[in-house]
């Protein structure tokens, strides 16, 4: 792989400062990648500086020299700034005690959970109680009866029971032709019964029409009787 694509692949996103980017997490891994590739304090606040945009680039601006002068000044002003404050705590507890695993793994499910309890603090048995919460319902049956005491012990036992779960019945293709086929019956009655009435009102005013057409020639062919004396 070229140093480009390494350096593209591990390099850390860009911040925008809005409400919804995690600054702690954008830090810490601007940190790591900046020891990573063995950077200098002066190239790693210039690459501070290139990676901030939006909201973020205009809150750099502002600042004064003395808080960027120096790395450390320059961190501590962002983590002022941008650590989640306390009413985002409240909504990633929210996140945590309603999040449902979803079509998502065993493993990725309760490292998102792991990281939602850490945003608030949470104690091991709360983390517990959501991340059972929210397994599905054959794994979740599946921990519960193991009574998992640490958090390694519902990890590993709630892995057994994804392994162990039954899989969806494959769709009877078969069954599903049928029913499109009924499906376009169906239809097919419902445009007919919609058309209906107008052709049995359309045949009905034709015999009307008829039956006058009817009488009128009749009415024409009367006979008539000729009653002159030379007639005898």
């Amino acid at each position: 792989m070229a140093e480009s694509q390494t350096n593209n692949l591990f390099s850390p996103p860009k911040f925008r400062g809005l409400t919804t980017d995690n600054g702690k997490d954008w830090i810490r891994q601007f940190d790591n990648y900046c020891q990573y590739k063995d950077y200098n304090e002066a190239k790693k606040m210039a690459l501070f500086k290139v990676l901030l945009t939006d909201s973020a680039a205009v809150w750099y601006d502002s600042l004064t020299n003395a808080s960027t002068n120096t790395w450390v000044n320059l961190k501590a002003a962002f983590e002022t700034r941008y650590n989640p404050p306390e009413f985002m705590k409240y909504w990633h507890a929210n996140d945590l005690f309603n999040t449902k695993q979803g079509e998502t793994s065993v493993d990725h499910f309760c490292a998102k959970m792991q990281r939602l309890a850490k945003e608030v603090e949470a104690d091991e048995n709360m983390l517990h109680y959501a991340v059972i919460n929210g397994l599905k319902p054959e794994i979740r049956n599946h921990v519960t009866r193991t009574q998992p005491t640490t958090w390694n012990d519902l990890v590993y036992h709630a892995r057994i029971g994804e392994m162990s779960a039954p899989e969806p019945p494959p769709l009877d293709l078969t069954l599903a032709v049928k029913l499109e086929a009924i499906q376009d019956q169906l239809d097919q009655l419902t445009k007919v019964r919609s058309v209906s009435p107008v052709c049995v009102a359309g045949r009905s005013e034709s015999r009307h029409e008829s039956s006058r057409s009817d009488s009128r020639t009749r009415s024409q062919k009367r006979v008539r009787f000729d009653l002159s004396p030379d007639r005898g």
